[in-house]
């Protein structure tokens, strides 16, 4: 009977140990399945980040391409306001110089009106004093004939 024994004792170590390496093989691939759900998660994760990636990729380069456009029309905005300004000035510099050769004929004009009546009125008291001089020598031969 003891043989029996051993075999059943082997047997029941047998079946420990296999049931020690089903309950081994089971944990194994409980974990196995966790790890593959984290690695798929992590994948699926992995292309979330890549998608947002691209698309705030796209967007900065769109940002890029707006700046660049707005810079330019600024640019362009910029040189025509210069344009319009250095056109108005001379505009107004033109106008001014007008009115300075206008005001400068004016004046030439007022000066020579002035002195033509600086001379007609130089004229008349020459002549006026002439024609005193004449009435006071007129006087004084009339004055020195009836003392005489």
């Amino acid at each position: 009977d003891n043989s029996g024994e051993m075999i059943h004792d082997t047997r029941v170590e047998l079946e420990n140990e296999q049931s020690n390496s089903l309950a081994v093989i089971s944990e194994l691939e409980e974990r196995i399945t966790d790890m593959e759900l984290d690695r798929d998660d992590a994948h699926r994760e992995l292309e979330e980040e890549r998608l947002v990636i691209s698309f705030v990729t796209a967007e900065l380069a769109k940002s890029k391409e707006d700046l660049r456009s707005t810079s330019s029309a600024l640019e362009e905005e910029r040189t025509s306001f210069c344009e319009r300004e250095a056109t108005s000035a001379k505009q107004i510099m033109n106008k001014l110089e007008e009115r300075l050769v206008a005001m400068e004929q004016q004046a030439a004009q007022d000066s020579n009106e002035t002195l033509t009546a600086i001379v007609q009125l130089e004229e008349c008291i020459a002549d006026d004093e002439s024609e005193r001089d004449a009435v006071y020598r007129v006087g004084e031969g009339t004055s020195n004939s009836s003392h005489s």
